[in-house]
């Protein structure tokens, strides 16, 4: 139960990622890194799902066209 919390957390995590929060976001996973008392399935989640976020971002403002209709 814990461990769904916490993906849950990074998920939301991945969310401000795409508002511009890019230097808090990853100051505090490269703290929590560092510190390795990180569970690695969790890194891994936020790993998997920012690389999904990068490949399906451009996809998506390709297929919607205008991107300033999205703001």
């Amino acid at each position: 139960m814990q461990l769904e919390f916490k993906k849950t957390v990074l998920d939301r995590m991945i969310h401000m990622l795409s508002r511009g929060y890019v230097v808090p976001v990853v100051r505090y996973i490269r703290k929590c890194m560092e510190k390795q008392n990180t569970d690695n399935s969790l890194v891994r989640h936020f790993v998997t799902e920012v690389k999904w976020f990068t490949y399906a971002r451009p996809i998506y403002f390709t297929i919607a066209g205008d991107q300033s209709a999205l703001c």
